[in-house]
């Protein structure tokens, strides 16, 4: 699970550039990336399932998502757009990047504190990695005009409750 957790992770994360490839009408390029994948995906799972079993599947179709989700995809909606890869990495990727890497690195360092395997110690763990990386991410991963739009969209939100 944690194999295509990966790949589901990526392709989440890199969801507004196929947003952005399919509003530019870039519809064709993404099938056949789509068809490239999907065909390393078969050949894939096929051969590292007879030698591994289901790991060997799980590898066959999150190493295809994961090259498609970190080289192709951002590749060719920056290309659509015209925006520097280096630009992009310094603006959208590395200060989410490095917040996350501390809240991982936290995680880690508390791990040896946990206290059992309930829903209570789930549901609590899960709250105060939250709440970690959101307090992280508000303070130095967001921009000031980012906690702007943040907080009018809790507000608005709010109100409709």
């Amino acid at each position: 699970m944690l194999v295509l957790l990966s790949g589901y992770f990526l392709m989440l994360a890199q969801q507004p550039s196929v947003d952005l490839l399919l509003a530019q009408g870039r519809h064709q390029l993404r099938g056949w990336w789509n068809l490239g994948e999907g065909a390393a995906n078969l050949a894939l799972s096929v051969f590292w399932g007879m030698r591994y079993g289901l790991i060997g599947i799980a590898l066959g179709t999150a190493v295809p998502m994961v090259f498609v989700q970190v080289f192709i995809q951002p590749g060719m909606a920056l290309r659509t757009i015209a925006l520097p890869p280096g630009r992009y990495l310094r603006e959208a990727l590395l200060k989410p990047m490095l917040v996350a890497a501390v809240v991982l690195g936290v995680c880690a360092a508390l791990r040896t504190w946990q206290h059992g395997y309930s829903v209570y110690w789930l549901l609590f763990s899960a709250g105060w990695q939250a709440a970690l990386y959101l307090i992280l991410a508000w303070r130095f991963a967001l921009t000031a005009d980012e906690r702007e739009h943040f907080a009018l969209r809790v507000r608005t939100l709010l109100r409709l409750a």
